[in-house]
C-alpha cells in the first residue's frame, strides 16, 4: 500500500487557489489540471462551498497537487475539518484534464485524449455533514 504523502491529492472550491494553498502550506506549489472520476459537484443549503460526492460517469473539473509531505497533508486535513467530522479524506480516480488542441485548423479548438488514470487523495463531506447541511 502506497504512503498518504505518495498519493497526489486532488481539490476544488477553495483549494483551487494556488495562492490560497501557498499560503496555507507555507510555500508555493504548482497545480496540474485534472478530473475526478465517478463525482459530481453538488451545493448543499447552509454550505458556502461546494462538496463532490458519488455519481458514476459523472466529473469533476479540479486541480491536482503532487510531491506533498505529511505536514502538508496534516494542515489541509485541518483546513477541510477533518477532526471535526466534516470532511473525510479517501482516494478517488483521477485523469489529466484534456488540454485543448490548436492543431485542429479552422474548425476551432478540440479537447485532447486525457491521460491514464490514478488514485489521488480527495476531501469529501462526512455522512454527519450531509445529513445536516444536505
Amino acid at each position: 500500500m502506497l504512503a498518504p504523502a505518495s498519493l497526489p491529492l486532488f481539490v476544488y472550491g477553495t483549494l483551487l487557489d494556488p495562492a490560497f494553498v501557498a499560503n496555507l502550506l507555507e510555500r508555493p506549489f504548482i497545480p496540474e489540471l485534472a478530473e475526478l472520476l465517478d463525482f459530481e459537484l453538488l451545493e448543499l443549503p447552509g454550505l458556502p462551498y461546494p462538496v463532490v460526492w458519488t455519481a458514476p460517469g459523472q466529473r469533476v473539473r479540479g486541480r491536482l497537487y503532487r510531491h506533498l509531505s505529511e505536514e502538508d497533508l496534516e494542515r489541509f486535513d485541518a483546513y477541510e475539518g477533518v477532526a471535526e467530522g466534516l470532511y473525510q479524506r479517501t482516494t478517488a480516480e483521477i485523469v489529466p484534464a484534456p488540454a485543448e488542441r490548436t492543431d485542429v485548423g479552422a474548425h476551432g479548438s478540440a479537447p485532447a485524449e486525457p491521460g491514464p488514470s490514478e488514485r489521488a487523495w480527495v476531501y469529501v463531506p462526512t455522512v454527519q455533514t450531509l445529513s445536516r447541511y444536505g
